[in-house]
């Protein structure tokens, strides 16, 4: 299977990444010249504080493929994510990170897999750079949401994926606010599969996802897709009624 693909959007959600900002674009770059056919590359700024919209701005009016979102403060990484859903309007659509811990490349290898009539190209993080403690509390945290759930979810895949225009508009159209998006993207269904990639250490800049805001995510999967908790509690409330 050949599927069609006229346009393809990459969504970047960006929170202070001044010093990381050019080595991502002369990546994206090299990427953009090798698609078969054209990319549009949403970077949506969530609120930075640094010199970082100063530099998507001055992309934007250097390459045509780059769009800039703009939001008046930090509202989280997954909100940032959904807008960058929201407006996209590729065929297809790809999740990544600014920090280049994610190899812009390796979309060329999810592009095809998504040709052959896959929906949902996830990347599975095969090998980690981070210290022993975030690997080991993104291991519990996928273990224990995946152990919760009613229907399976890919162990150690985290948002960097390519997906159909199909699955992005099922999520766009969910009423969901505290969003995740990894869940919500196993849960719609289609053909899913998983490629192997190795995760690379940040090249510039400071990490983001502080132990607690690990913790946040981990808990807006579990509250999410949990349903014996959710049973629970509904129990409880009509209890309490009574």
């Amino acid at each position: 299977m050949n599927r069609p693909l006229n346009l393809l959007s990459i969504v970047i959600p960006v929170f202070n990444e001044e010093e990381v900002l050019p080595l991502l674009l002369e990546r994206l770059a090299g990427l953009v010249s090798r698609m078969p056919c054209q990319v549009e590359c949403l970077f949506i700024n969530d609120g930075s504080r640094d010199r970082t919209i100063e530099g998507l701005e001055q992309a934007a009016n250097e390459h045509p493929w780059v769009r800039v979102i703009d939001f008046s403060r930090n509202f989280g990484h997954q909100v940032a994510i959904t807008a960058g859903t929201d407006f996209a309007q590729g065929d297809a659509v790809v999740i990544m990170d600014a920090d280049l811990q994610d190899p812009p490349e390796v979309i060329l290898e999810m592009i095809a897999k998504y040709q052959e009539g896959y929906d949902v190209v996830y990347a599975i993080r095969a090998r980690r750079p981070e210290p022993f403690w975030k690997r080991l509390a993104y291991a519990c945290a996928y273990r224990l949401i995946q152990r919760a759930s009613e229907f399976t979810l890919p162990r150690d895949a985290g948002d960097f994926a390519v997906m159909s225009r199909r699955v992005v508009d099922i999520l766009t159209a969910m009423p969901e606010r505290r969003r995740y998006l990894r869940g919500l993207r196993a849960w719609v269904g289609f053909r899913q599969t998983g490629l192997k990639v190795d995760r690379q250490p940040r090249l510039a800049g400071r990490p983001k996802y502080t132990l607690a805001k690990l913790a946040g995510l981990a808990l807006d999967g579990l509250i999410s897709f949990a349903a014996p908790p959710l049973r629970l509690a509904g129990i409880l409330g009509a209890l309490l009624l009574l």
